[in-house]
């Protein structure tokens, strides 16, 4: 469990108590994508103890050191850089307090890069149904919370409801068949629509009728038994 400081997923685990856990990862190691995806902050969020904060800095600047160059080269760059943002944009109240001038600024920067990734990747036409219509909501979402980000948000909005019509089958199962997918889908979904409540504006009938699509395959695989596997948590029956 990361609260304990281990970093799970499956049968994988890192434990994070090293002074450099992501320095001289081989570049198929089974948790990299996570790693990079920074998926481990939304969970030191959740954790909500007090070092909470503490650990989430630490591990900031030593994934700066030792990550950064490697992810951004890495074939998986471009299908972790939507659920970067995501996390980091969601949860990056955590690194407030304690990040020095210095490591908020590099953080900022990876930020602005995600979203320059993203933007070539959808201008190319090159990313599958599912990919496309994260990498676009991560898009919504920055036009909706970061500086300088604003005029991305039209735009994208129109596009993304193309996308998720394109993403999603009617029964809510995405293109891909994949139940992974269709979580990563409503984990996208929920804090774009949030934002938009937060900020007074209207949600976009098309994020609604996706995740609502969604919900419903998510729950008819539950109630036929499926489990899913939260990273770093135990595998366990979805809500």
């Amino acid at each position: 469990m990361i609260s304990t400081g281990l970093l799970r997923c499956g049968a994988n685990t890192l434990d994070l108590n090293q002074v450099r856990p992501f320095a001289n990862l081989p570049a198929q190691h089974p948790l990299t994508t996570a790693i990079d995806s920074f998926v481990w902050l939304a969970d030191l969020k959740a954790a909500g103890t007090p070092k909470s904060a503490e650990a989430a800095v630490r591990l900031l600047e030593t994934w700066i050191a030792d990550r950064e160059v490697a992810a951004e080269t890495a074939p998986s760059a471009i299908l972790c850089a939507p659920t970067r943002l995501r996390t980091c944009l969601a949860n990056g109240d955590l690194l407030l307090n304690g990040c020095d001038v210095a490591t908020f600024e590099q953080f900022s920067d990876l930020l602005s890069r995600d979203v320059g990734t993203l933007e070539t990747a959808v201008t190319k036409g090159t990313l599958a149904p599912v990919d496309l219509a994260r990498a676009l909501m991560a898009l919504v979402l920055s036009s909706l919370v970061l500086e300088g980000c604003e005029d991305l948000g039209h735009l994208n909005e129109t596009a993304l409801a193309a996308a998720l019509d394109s993403a999603i089958h009617p029964d809510g199962s995405p293109v891909s068949r994949s139940r992974d997918d269709a979580i990563d889908l409503m984990r996208d979904l929920i804090p774009v629509i949030r934002m938009h409540s937060f900020l007074d504006r209207d949600v976009p009938s098309a994020m609604t009728t996706a995740r609502g699509r969604t919900m419903r395959f998510l729950k008819t695989l539950h109630i036929a038994g499926a489990t899913f596997a939260g990273f770093g948590r135990i595998e366990r029956p979805m809500d």
